[in-house]
């Protein structure tokens, strides 16, 4: 005879799945990230070859 399994709540299984879905950068990482471009792009734009400072 094949074992029974008992059916699970599915109000208290809801809870656990609410928290997944789309994985984002926090704010924190935007403006992190933001810095470093800037940043980057000061660099490149200082030793350009040209001597011209423009952004």
């Amino acid at each position: 005879m094949p074992t029974r399994h008992n059916r699970r709540n599915p109000v208290a299984q809801a809870t656990i799945m609410r928290k997944g879905g789309v994985h984002e950068k926090s704010r924190k990482a935007k403006r992190q990230k933001q810095k470093r471009d800037l940043r980057k792009l000061v660099t490149k734009a200082m030793t350009a070859d040209s001597g011209h400072f423009f952004i």
